[in-house]
């Protein structure tokens, strides 16, 4: 065969090969399932994650939650069945896998064995929340809320419940594609036995103006337990107003459980800190910095 023939023998193999294979299109890609949010057990021998469905003539998802061996041994397995999960995380004794999960437009926390049994819901926030974190022995739960502190217009105004005007008197009152509504994420902590939340004490001042994790990208990076799971160690710019909009000079803040008070570990460095990390032996916090 000579080299014309083989060359054109070949290009008709590639040709033919490439109209066999299936072409990537807006309704393919819809109907791929996404995994997400990979999270290893303790031990090292599970992973729990997500996968997401999506019903493109329904214009619905479905997010559960999958655990796998991580040899690979074996097919993922779904261990519940709910509409929208997020953020797992294992207990420290591995017992159980946490998660959050919306329902009623509510994010709360939830339970689930690595096989799939017993499936409970943890807090009963009012809100919901997000962000959350067991401390390393278990005895406890952070997690983060939105809370009401500026006014909204109905607020302001009841006797004009249908109004849609929005009163901006300072910055910042948008981030990105949102509108500020007057809420701030706060960090809160609350004693955890074996599935039940106790009440949750706040971080932070009730009127505070400001996020932990930082709006609008942030997200439970930002928060750490000390090995020990006596303190908490977590990003905020603590700034309001125009010099919020103005700043980048966010800081990294320890709490201590014990006393309640509050150290600010980065005052002297005018920069962006962010994604405190506890040492493994609690000696030192390592963060991300930017002068």
């Amino acid at each position: 065969m000579t080299p014309t023939v083989v060359t054109a023998a070949i290009l008709t193999l590639a040709a033919g090969a490439a109209q066999a294979q299936e072409v990537m299109t807006p309704e393919r890609l819809w109907q791929l399932r996404r995994a997400a949010a990979p999270v290893a057990s303790p031990t090292g021998r599970d992973v729990a994650f997500t996968i997401s469905e999506f019903d493109v003539r329904q214009n619905s998802s479905r997010t559960n939650l999958y655990v796998l061996p991580a040899e690979g041994s074996a097919a993922p397995r779904r261990i519940t069945d709910l509409a929208a999960v997020s953020a797992p995380r294992w207990r420290p004794d591995g017992r159980r896998i946490g998660f959050l999960a919306t329902q009623d437009r509510e994010t709360q926390l939830w339970e689930v064995t690595p096989e799939g049994r017993g499936l409970r819901q943890v807090s009963r926030v009012e809100g919901g929340i997000a962000n959350f974190r067991y401390s390393p022995a278990g005895t406890h739960v952070s997690f983060t809320r939105r809370v009401q502190v500026d006014p909204t217009t109905a607020q302001v105004y009841p006797d004009l419940p249908s109004a849609n005007a929005r009163l901006i008197d300072t910055l910042m009152y948008r981030h990105w594609d949102r509108w500020h509504d007057g809420r701030y994420s706060h960090l809160f902590v609350a004693e955890y036995r074996d599935g039940t939340l106790g009440d949750p004490r706040a971080l932070m001042a009730a009127d505070a103006r400001y996020d932990t994790p930082l709006a609008p990208f942030g997200g439970v990076e930002q928060i750490d337990w000390s090995p020990d799971g006596t303190r908490l160690a977590y990003t905020a710019k603590k700034v309001a107003g125009v010099d919020a909009a103005a700043s980048t000079n966010s800081d990294i803040y320890l709490y201590s459980l014990a006393t309640g008070e509050t150290m600010n570990l980065t005052e002297g460095n005018a920069g962006y800190d962010v994604e405190p990390v506890f040492s493994r032996d609690g000696r030192y916090v390592t963060w991300l910095s930017m002068e």
